[in-house]
């Protein structure tokens, strides 16, 4: 170890700057390669963990309300407001089953991919919304009208939540632009 000109201050020959290799004549500096490596590492540990822990976290909690919702729909059939053989609560209930059994396989992807594929030709059945329309009972067809939607919303929320990239776009790209546009450096013309 060498003393620098400054007093006071140790410095190690290889983290000196100036100091040039004899054969590039370009200087070195082992902090360069040092925050390399911790850039690498960084990138590497956000790419595991939006692949894997926050993916299966998604997943849980969009299930869990997709639970919830069950549930309200079975009390709704326990207190005797609709029958546990009803067209509307059976079909609300495959609904949500279904949405908490391909709750991992649910991502904005395949919803793009998936939606050109569909067959119009297909033979069409009443939908959920159609017999939920048709139940009488006024309060009845309004709490079951806000679980379906309800479990929509908790559908497209999971589905932004867990691509980073579309998380990016509707959350922190508003944000960006919005802080831009008060600081002043984004001028809106208004006609």
């Amino acid at each position: 170890m060498k003393y620098s000109t400054t007093p006071g201050v140790l410095q190690a020959d290889c983290l000196k700057l100036g100091k040039r290799n004899p054969k590039t004549g370009k200087a070195h500096d082992f902090r360069v390669f040092v925050h390399s490596i911790e850039a690498l590492l960084s990138i590497g540990l956000l790419v595991w963990f939006f692949t894997y822990p926050w993916q299966s976290l998604c997943v849980d909690i969009a299930r869990q309300h997709l639970f919830k919702l069950r549930e309200q729909l079975f009390y709704l059939a326990m207190s005797q407001r609709i029958g546990f053989d009803d067209q509307a609560y059976r079909g609300l209930r495959e609904g949500l089953n279904s949405r908490i059994r391909l709750a991992h396989k649910i991502k904005i992807g395949e919803l793009i991919t998936v939606i050109p594929l569909i067959n119009n030709s297909a033979p069409v059945t009443p939908g959920i919304v159609n017999v939920i329309e048709a139940v009488d009972d006024l309060d009845l067809r309004n709490d079951l009208r806000n679980i379906y939607t309800e479990a929509n919303r908790v559908l497209v929320m999971h589905m932004i939540v867990r691509s980073p990239l579309i998380l990016v776009l509707t959350v922190f790209a508003p944000l960006f632009f919005l802080v831009e546009i008060i600081s002043g450096n984004v001028r809106i013309f208004i006609t």
